[in-house]
């Protein structure tokens, strides 16, 4: 990725979003396309399993160094700006607002780990890039502006805890 192509520029950087991004690398197409069609799962913390993206050259080929050897599928996720200011001010600081857009999610895959589980909405991924390729595969289900329905009630409820 020693340069990133107009078409990869163009869906990374349309102009016209005012969004914060974050990518996300996987090994499998087939993890890529579910991300698309449910959501994005993480756990405990949306930071630990992504990277904000950046329109700088030098910032994204150092992240690219750094993280190719996750595999070479880019899922790429975006929140519009203002809807992200509004919830960190209402939510106290400990946690994400990233926490406040995602479902908790209630079944338990590893019975070892007390990590809380999330699903991040499928609204917020943009698409993802085929690393070697180029390829942009692109979510028609992607809007950067989505506010869940019960947002205040969860910024209550976490809040309170």
């Amino acid at each position: 990725m020693e340069e990133l192509s107009e078409n990869i520029r163009n869906f990374l950087f349309p102009g016209d979003e005012e969004v914060e991004m974050y990518s996300h690398r996987t090994s499998s197409k087939e993890i890529a396309d579910k991300i698309i069609e449910e959501g994005f799962k993480y756990y405990d913390s949306f930071q630990k399993t992504t990277d904000e993206i950046i329109n700088d050259m030098v910032y994204i080929r150092y992240w690219d160094t750094l993280r190719k050897q996750y595999g070479e599928y880019i899922v790429v996720i975006a929140i519009n700006k203002d809807l992200l200011r509004k919830i960190q001010k209402d939510i106290h600081p400990k946690y994400e607002a990233q926490q406040v857009l995602s479902i908790t999610l209630t079944e338990v895959e590893d019975n070892n780990s007390d990590d809380m589980r999330f699903l991040f909405p499928r609204q917020y991924i943009k698409g993802y890039i085929e690393r070697n390729t180029g390829e942009i595969t692109t979510n028609s289900a992607y809007n950067p502006s989505y506010t869940p329905p019960n947002i205040d009630e969860v910024i209550k409820q976490l809040n309170a805890t």
